[in-house]
């Protein structure tokens, strides 16, 4: 038995193979050092908001140039393009909503002036406590201070009616501007989805445009499916992975376990076995994982992957007008739709829609490559019931924190009303900064809770799993506008319309609270961006990660230079709060405006500083985001509509609640128009309004998807994007970059060679002088030998005939000098042939790169000489002359 244990261990030892010493001697760490955080800062550079420089450098993980220039704060709207057409539409559309104000205060003006004429409002006797309405900064300018006067709500009434009708015709005409900005940003920013369609309801395993004729009878580029299946077999091919290698652990653990039993015996022995299982563990290991990482790749590059194909694809067409006319072929309303899926089951289909195995296939305009998630393109499909799960818990979540606000705005209003109850005048009136300080809690309680539910809905809406990242931002952006809307405008209508009626116009009511509250809004917004993106400044020298270490090509070293490129970097630019904040100005402003005109002073100041803080912002202190599509900006364009009604019908609540009792008929009237102009759709607006835009932007539609391929428009693919067509694609992509490099090098190297310096510019005009005299100089020395050989009759005469050189030199030296007797003599005219050949040797050697750059003194001689050589141009009529 001792001699079989002794042949083991020796066996053992033989074939012992020291693995972690090995793996630990092959192991290479990455050191956080000032020359990494360098490597970071170049890519922290190239993701900036700026310009390419005209020799870029590009990083090696993003491929974006960190040779670039910061753009001016003044820049115009066109500029910002490269980030995607929807950051110039966002300032025109918040320049839009302050325009709007400034309409609605000058027309206000009237009214402000009249109601600080008015004297319902009391503020000198101790009647002023049990008034209906204490008068102070806020009711001086407000409607209540003439409900003693109804004759002169009537003069109102028009006002709001004229003002309702105007308002109407101001939102074309800033939707034609807004038309037209998008339409040019567009046109100097194209990218694929410009020519592309996506298509919905498509079959599994839809890949070729020819199968179905209808797609095939368009011009087609390329058509780009995704495989959803594939991602789930992935993953679970590495949930397997994962469980194999904790059953290897414990397979090592039970070996440590048995061989412990026995250690005190046969110490030396179980630990020469225990080894050999540890490196055939580990083997058995490293083959599982080769097996895996097969299976991985024939999930990926299989001749299966067709079958594992989501219902959704991507069509590329070769115009936009190919495909525009393929959208407008297959658009249909809710009813049309019905109507096509009743003749799909009773088997009579039409031929004017796309239907492929009896499924009725949906198209729209598509979405930008890297604004897809295309891990979420199919999930409503495999889990149709989350998506709406997690709105509803995002809504109720909502409703959570506007109860915790209307609570605590409750208990500040019982804490003003205590206040108020006070027996004295003289104490009532000491108390009124208490009453001040009340307001303004009321405003930094629901500003708190707007940013909390700002991160909440941010949190919550990422797991709708929305399709693309533009349909993230309008979920986000609709939420956060009707929460702020109604957390503002609502809630004070509610608190003192039920319990506390009777203190409505009373001293910090609710004019002061609506008017506090939007003062500070108007203020925190900016102020809470700039201590931000403070804070982030002083997080890149007090936050970096110093001495760190994380093995090289591991997971480890991703996350380490993600946290500290995480640190040096600004934040991106979240246009769905900015969208929403603008809404909520534009929205609550217009209804509290006619019951305080002098509101629409804070809301144009509020938006006139978000539009230059959001510029500063995006310029000096944002980085780069996914590209930001104009899809947003049509969505929540859509709730301006509503702002000529909403005026309106907040007047006649307004004059509702204070209590007057004219009839107002302006006011029933301008409530029919505007119900009328809302629920027309806007398309047939659009025909009058934007008839010539339209044909305008046709005219610049005929660049095709070649055209701007070749230009250099496209920098990102729906290929490319694709994480199964991706590397593909890339190699493809890769060597039409490498023949564009190769050709812009040698143009540049001929620029520079030719165009760098004034010197070699006047070479070229000396050279291209020689090349004239010397074409002109053959051909008439050929024509001369024509001539002469056709004169000779004789044999005699051909055989002593002088060789053309000769010829040349006899009848050159009397024919130019009697052809440009007023001119130049011969003598000169052979000098300066002379020099001119000279100065051409010269030339190539410059353009060989071969000679050093000549001083001043001879350049200035070049150009003398090329002033004197002026007058020989006329060398080219030599021809004519002479013969």
């Amino acid at each position: 038995m001792s001699q079989q244990n002794n042949q083991d261990i020796e066996k053992s030892q033989n074939q012992q193979i020291n693995l972690p010493q090995q793996t630990q001697a092959q192991v290479s760490y990455i050191t956080v050092d000032e020359k990494l955080i360098n490597q970071c800062r170049l890519h922290v550079r190239a993701n900036r908001v700026a310009l390419e420089s005209k020799n870029p450098q590009y990083c090696a993980c993003c491929q974006r140039s960190y040779k670039n220039s910061r753009i001016s704060l003044f820049c115009s709207l066109k500029e910002l393009a490269f980030l995607g057409s929807g950051v110039p539409l966002y300032f025109q559309f918040v320049k839009t909503a302050r325009n709007m104000l400034i309409m609605s205060g000058l027309f206000s003006i009237y009214m402000i002036y009249y109601n600080y004429q008015g004297n319902y409002c009391q503020d000198n006797s101790n009647q002023a406590q049990t008034s209906s309405c204490y008068k102070d900064f806020y009711s001086n300018f407000s409607m209540v201070n003439i409900k003693n006067k109804e004759q002169q709500i009537d003069q109102y009434s028009i006002i709001q009616f004229s003002l309702a009708i105007v308002m109407f015709f101001v939102i074309k005409i800033f939707y034609r501007q807004m038309e037209t900005l998008k339409s040019e940003v567009e046109y100097l920013n194209r990218s694929p989805e410009d020519y592309t369609a996506q298509l919905y309801n498509m079959p599994a395993g839809f890949k070729d445009k020819n199968k179905y004729p209808d797609i095939k009878r368009y011009e087609t580029k390329s058509v780009v499916n995704f495989g959803t299946n594939k991602v789930n077999q992935f993953q679970v091919e590495c949930t397997n992975t994962y469980n194999q290698d904790k059953n290897y652990d414990d397979v090592s653990r039970v070996g440590y376990t048995k061989n412990e039993v026995t250690l005190a015996i046969q110490k030396s022995l179980n630990e020469q076995k225990l080894q050999v299982i540890a490196v055939n563990i580990a083997y058995d290991l490293e083959d599982f994982q080769n097996g895996d990482q097969n299976i991985k790749n024939y999930i990926l590059h299989g001749e299966n992957r067709r079958q594992y194909c989501s219902k959704s694809c991507f069509v590329t067409f070769s115009s936009i007008r190919e495909l525009n006319q393929f959208i407008s072929d297959h658009q249909r309303n809710i009813l049309q739709t019905l109507w096509a899926n009743l003749r799909i089951y009773f088997e009579r289909p039409s031929k004017k829609y796309l239907i492929f195995r009896n499924k009725l296939i949906r198209a729209k305009k598509a979405p930008a490559p890297d604004d897809v998630y295309w891990e979420n393109i199919s999930y409503g499909m495999r889990h149709p019931y989350k998506k709406r799960l997690m709105r509803c818990v995002t809504l109720l979540v909502n409703i959570l924190l506007i109860g915790i606000a209307l609570g605590c705005l409750f208990y500040v209003n019982d804490l003003k009303k205590q206040i108020k109850s006070s027996a004295d005048f003289q104490e009532y009136k000491n108390n009124s900064y208490a009453l001040m300080g009340l307001n303004f809690l009321s405003s930094v309680i629901i500003y708190i809770i707007n940013l909390i539910n700002k991160h909440v809905v941010t949190y919550l809406s990422k797991k709708e799993y929305h399709q693309t990242k533009t349909h993230l931002s309008i979920s986000k952006g609709n939420n956060l506008f009707l929460i702020q809307l109604f957390n503002t405008a609502a809630i004070y209508v509610i608190i003192y319309l039920t319990k506390y009626r009777d203190q409505i116009w009373m001293s910090s009511g609710i004019l002061a609270d609506v008017m506090i509250t939007h003062a500070c809004i108007a203020v925190f917004t900016p102020l809470t961006d700039f201590i931000l993106n403070f804070y982030k400044y002083l997080e890149r020298y007090l936050c970096l990660p110093y001495g760190k270490k994380a093995q090289k090509n591991t997971v480890e070293e991703k996350l380490l230079i993600n946290k500290i490129i995480d640190r040096l970097q600004g934040y991106q630019f979240d246009i769905s709060y900015k969208y929403a904040n603008t809404l909520y100005f534009l929205f609550s402003i217009t209804f509290y405006g006619p019951l305080m005109p002098s509101l629409y002073v804070v809301g144009f100041f509020a938006l006139y500083l978000q539009y230059w803080v959001d510029k500063y912002h995006i310029v000096k202190r944002y980085t780069i985001s996914s590209t930001i599509s104009a899809d947003i900006n049509g969505e929540l364009y859509q709730f301006i509509k509503i702002i000529p009604l909403l005026q309106i019908l907040s007047y006649w609540f307004w004059t509702q609640i204070v209590g007057f009792q004219s009839k107002q008929p302006f006011i029933f009237y301008g409530i029919a128009i505007c119900l009328v102009t809302f629920i027309l759709p806007n398309r047939i607006f659009l025909k009058i309004f934007c008839s010539d835009h339209n044909t305008s932007v046709n005219d610049k539609e005929d660049l095709t998807y070649n055209d701007a391929l070749m230009k250099g428009f496209f920098k990102k693919f729906y290929e490319h994007s694709n994480p199964i067509t991706c590397k593909e694609s890339m190699r493809e992509y890769k060597n039409i970059l490498q023949k564009q490099q190769l050709s812009k090098k040698l143009t540049r190297d001929l620029n520079e060679v030719l165009t760098s310096t004034q010197e070699k510019q006047s070479l070229m005009q000396l050279s291209s002088i020689i090349k004239q005299y010397k074409n002109q100089s053959d051909s008439i020395i050929n024509q001369q030998h024509l001539r002469i050989i056709n004169n000779q009759n004789s044999t005699e005469n051909q055989n002593n005939m002088e060789s053309p050189q000769e010829i040349c030199q006899s009848y050159t030296s009397e024919q130019i000098c009697s052809s440009f007797q007023d001119q130049i003599n011969y003598q000169e005219y052979a000098n300066q042939s002379k020099q001119l050949q000279n100065i051409n040797i010269e030339l190539n050697k410059i353009q060989s790169c071969q000679t050093q750059p000549i001083s001043s003194s001879r350049e200035k001689q070049l150009n003398s000489q090329i002033i004197n050589m002026q007058k020989f141009r006329n060398i080219q009529n030599i021809n004519t002359n002479f013969l």
